[in-house]
């Protein structure tokens, strides 16, 4: 019966084996020092194989990370999100949600750099632009300004036609028009949103053009006419 109890005991203090993570866990897990010293040339990997996991709990995890709010337990290696209370911390688990207490001392809060920070933040993007809280959307879109890309604006449209804020929804049909006239695949569609934006007052709308016009070359129709910049 003795020997029942302590194989009982060894086997609650094991660390929990390979088999017993969830999806998210399991790809960290894979390699824990890439992820705990990740950089921006090595971060996109994890973030792919995170994403491929379709795990509902994904967002909450890389909104954690993004704020230092990720912590790897020294027993185990384990990552979970952290809550400091006093001179513990309050451990979730980034799978079940399940929570419980550690003294800081035995978990080593993950400190990712502004460049990893960032792309943590560009592949928030995607969860966010329709995520029901109005500021994690308008934080969505503050990030895409700064990030567009062709592949965001698909995401950006894809998330117009259900967006049920009016303010929120005339923020993404403005930026839809300026990553247009920068990323769409089509030329007339980019001549067509520069046009509009060269009528708008908007200091947005006025910025991207001259960003676009400064970097870009635009192909018209027809002879320019005098006193065209050309």
């Amino acid at each position: 019966m003795l020997r029942i109890f302590f194989l009982f005991c060894a086997l609650l203090a094991a660390p929990l084996s390979a088999q017993t993570y969830g999806p998210l866990q399991a790809e960290l897990q894979a390699d824990p020092d890439l992820v705990e010293r990740a950089s921006r040339r090595t971060v996109g990997d994890i973030l792919s194989r995170l994403a491929d996991t379709g795990s509902p709990n994904l967002q909450n995890f890389l909104e954690a990370w993004s704020d230092r709010r990720v912590v790897m337990r020294e027993a185990d290696g384990a990552f979970f999100i952290a809550e400091q209370e006093g001179d513990d911390y309050l451990l979730t688990d980034i799978d079940t949600g399940a929570t419980s207490r550690f003294a800081q001392d035995a978990a080593k809060e993950l400190r990712p750099n502004a460049g990893v920070r960032r792309l943590i933040g560009t592949a928030l993007i995607e969860f966010q632009l329709s995520d029901p809280r109005r500021d994690a959307r308008i934080d969505a879109l503050t990030a895409l300004e700064r990030a567009g890309s062709a592949e965001m604006l698909e995401l950006l449209r894809a998330s117009m036609a259900d967006e049920p804020d009016t303010d929120v929804a005339a923020m993404k049909a403005a930026l839809e028009r300026r990553l247009t006239a920068r990323f769409d695949p089509d030329p007339a569609a980019r001549i067509s949103a520069i046009e509009a934006l060269s009528d708008s007052i908007a200091i947005e709308d006025r910025a991207a053009l001259s960003r676009i016009l400064s970097a870009d070359t635009v192909v018209v129709a027809g002879v320019p006419a005098d006193g065209d910049n050309v």
